[in-house]
């Protein structure tokens, strides 16, 4: 099961691929690959960003305040509407990043973010308390499927997990996305029409 709530630094570094590998080679004894970067290769990680009619949330992030916070729902690869996703606010509050998140199908996620329809916990893979403070937020600032944002990616994890850890990751341009966030759109094409 993956952690629902935690708390890391993120420090993002723009580095060429050489570095990359060089950086992962000095690291490689401290930090394991996640469980999607599997055979060392860059995954895909697809999300919709959510944010009020005239982007308040995005306006205020490249404020660079102290405290900042955003809702995404986000896949890792290319979800089919049965496939698990995440539904999670992340928040910034002094370089320290608190992630609250669950996990439902990514029809119930879009039937719970656009349509209110709560998911059934019959298999207890809902968090029930991080699904509230999600309903609150989405509530509170009438949030709307605003951007999708599909990356490759290399993820490493710490070998031992702190209250508070490091990530490193590298994120790699995809020369064609034309297949890019097919079913994760698709919902919000057909609400269009």
């Amino acid at each position: 099961m993956a952690i629902e709530v935690f708390n890391r630094y993120e420090k993002k570094y723009i580095i060429d691929e050489d570095t990359f590998h060089k950086l992962t080679y000095q690291i490689a004894d401290y930090m394991n690959p996640d469980a999607y970067n599997r055979n060392g290769e860059a995954y895909r990680i697809s999300n919709i960003y959510y944010d009020t009619e005239n982007d308040q949330l995005i306006r205020a992030s490249i404020e660079k305040p102290v405290y900042k916070e955003k809702l995404r729902l986000r896949a890792y690869g290319m979800p089919e509407l049965t496939d698990n996703v995440f539904v999670e606010i992340k928040k910034k509050y002094n370089g320290i990043v608190n992630k609250r998140r669950t996990s439902m199908t990514l029809q119930e996620a879009y039937d719970f973010l656009d349509d209110d329809i709560c998911p059934d916990n019959h298999e207890g893979r809902i968090n029930r308390q991080v699904l509230k403070e999600i309903d609150y937020f989405k509530n509170f600032y009438h949030l709307q499927p605003k951007v999708y944002l599909l990356s490759l990616i290399h993820i490493s994890e710490p070998t031992r997990r702190t209250p508070i850890s490091y990530a490193v990751f590298c994120l790699k341009k995809k020369n064609n996305q034309q297949d890019a966030g097919v079913n994760l759109v698709k919902r919000n094409e057909q609400r269009k029409t």
